[in-house]
Formats: structure tokens, sequence, C-alpha cells
């Protein structure tokens, strides 16, 4: 159930930004507070008994600055999507071991595996007759693997 409210949270704040921005998220907390009536910020809404506040964190000062002149459309973008009225947006900038922690970001290797190509005999024959003229079998050896690589590992156009 945790991991599912996780996943709902980073879905959202991704429909809500820029995939720039989301590749330099670190983590985020959207956390329902009690309402404390002395708070001056919430006293006009007496209506509900609690409020949100969002918690961003990114990787860089530029990030968190883009994310800052963001804050009103962001918070307009939850409320007309979801339905949630962020009332608090905070945005910090990671430290330590967090700052490598990038849940939004897509996987290297699943696109390595989506690429992937296995070699027919064919293709196999082919790098063996390309390579049959060299002498030195490491080497040989070496150019044999290169080529294998490049044909089961294509670049994107």
């Amino acid at each position: 159930m945790v991991e599912r409210k996780i996943k709902q949270v980073y879905e959202q704040f991704t429909a809500c930004v820029e995939p720039f921005i989301a590749d330099h998220v670190n983590s985020i907390y959207l956390i329902n507070e009690p309402k404390d009536v002395r708070d001056s910020k919430l006293a006009s809404d007496v209506s509900r008994e609690t409020f949100l506040k969002l918690t961003v964190y990114v990787d860089n000062s530029l990030i968190a600055a883009e994310l800052n002149a963001q804050r009103e459309l962001i918070i307009l973008k939850y409320r007309e999507l979801f339905d949630l009225t962020i009332d608090e947006m905070i945005i910090k900038i990671s430290r330590g071991a967090y700052r490598d922690n990038y849940p939004l970001r897509k996987k290297d290797t699943d696109e390595v595996k989506s690429n992937f190509h296995q070699l027919s005999p064919e293709e196999e024959a082919d790098i063996e007759y390309k390579t049959a003229n060299i002498s030195d079998n490491d080497i040989r050896a070496s150019f044999q693997r290169v080529l294998k690589a490049t044909k089961e590992h294509p670049l994107k156009d």
C-alpha cells in the first residue's frame, strides 16, 4: 500500500512538471498535516482540517530555481488534474548520498535491454569472415567482440 502511494505521488508530480525537471528530482513528499488554527496562512480556510505540503528535493540549484519559478503553475496543475489543493510547496537541494537518487528518471538498463539484438548464425559467420585475415589471435578476438557488441546493441537513430 505504501509503495502504491509513493508511485501515485511520483506519477502526479511527473504529470505536473516538464520531463527535464523530473529527471533532476531526488525525492518528493506529499504530506497531509493537521491544521493549526494559529497559522495565519490557513486561518482563511476553516473548512479543511488538514493542509497539503509538497516537499521536493532536487540535485542542483538551477533546477531549484526553475522549479521555484514554476511553483504557482505546478500548484494549479495539481488542482486542475488531481483536485488537490497544495497549501505549501517547499523546494530543497539534496545533499550527500541522496543526491544520486533519481526515482523519476528512466533506467538506462531498460533501454539497453530493449535495444538488444540477438545475432543470427549468418551475422556471426559474417563477423568471422571479416576478421579472418587478422593474423594476431588477440587482436582478431578483440575485433570480433567489438563487431558483435556493435550489432547486438545498435545506436538509436
